[in-house]
């Protein structure tokens, strides 16, 4: 991260803005005194003023670097194009324009993966439909993004894709599915089933996400045995036991707590 905010320094002397422009000047002036910085915290507060400077000098600084020959380059416009304006979140439909172009057309699969993710971070209606084109794609580490993100649109098809990243080849791909399932607005029928069938993925990491969505669907469909389960594949003792206080706590809640257990090796 720090990284690319040094290089967006060494490049704004090139910038596309007129030098007196007072926006220019402040995004200068930020960018100065950050190499001047020693601690993580101070780095931090400095990108975050960055990001709220007038956003269309940003932006035009960041189209401008989303053609450049070095990949780094376009990695830091793809990564700040979804942070330009915070909260105020200016200039959607030009940023996702950028982005959308890097994530489908860039030679580079990082900076595919990074616009992948920061269309998923904008997650206007826009960029929804980009990911939901890229459920495909070659790279696992994009259609991992697309899987985190994609419960964010609404209707059937976003649940069918989510559903089939479900069965992807790749398992952190299938993890983040399972985290989405979690989240599943429509045929929550089918998310079920699906969780289910992740809570035996061979991976651990998918097995604990897909428990983790299913207690926040049907905490009913997970017992003991199937915490139990999971012990035997190797999940780690802490993450049993948070569970199974949560599972207490949702039957103290239904009225019938069971007798308190102790997850270790008995």
């Amino acid at each position: 991260m720090h990284l690319g905010v040094v290089n967006l320094k060494a490049k704004l002397s090139d910038s596309v803005l007129p030098s007196s422009s007072s926006a220019s000047v402040k995004i200068e002036r930020i960018l100065r005194d950050y190499v001047r910085l020693r601690t993580y915290d101070e780095r931090l507060d400095l990108v975050a003023r960055l990001f709220k400077a007038e956003a269309e000098p940003m932006f035009a600084i960041c189209k401008r670097d989303a053609g450049a020959s070095d990949a780094d380059i376009r990695f830091r416009a793809a990564w700040i194009l979804s942070e330009i304006g915070g909260p105020s979140r200016p200039l959607i439909k030009e940023r996702v324009g950028v982005l959308e172009h890097l994530a489908f057309n860039d030679r580079s699969t990082m900076v595919r993966s990074r616009a992948t993710q920061s269309l998923g971070q904008i997650g206007d209606t826009r960029a929804i439909r980009a990911l939901y084109r890229l459920v495909s794609d070659r790279s696992p580490q994009v259609r991992t993004h697309v899987a985190a993100y994609l419960s964010k649109g609404r209707g059937p098809k976003y649940e069918s894709a989510i559903l089939a990243l479900a069965l992807d080849r790749h398992y952190r791909v299938r993890e983040m599915a399972a985290w989405s399932l979690g989240w599943s607005r429509t045929g929550l029928g089918a998310a079920v089933s699906a969780l289910q069938r992740l809570c035996r993925d061979r991976n651990p990491s998918v097995r604990y996400q897909a428990l983790r969505s299913l207690l926040r669907h049907e905490p009913a469909l997970v017992d003991h045995q199937t915490i139990q389960a999971f012990r035997e594949n190797g999940v780690p003792l802490q993450l049993l036991e948070l569970l199974e206080e949560l599972f207490d706590l949702i039957y103290e809640l239904k009225g019938a707590r069971p007798a308190k257990r102790r997850v270790g090796n008995d």
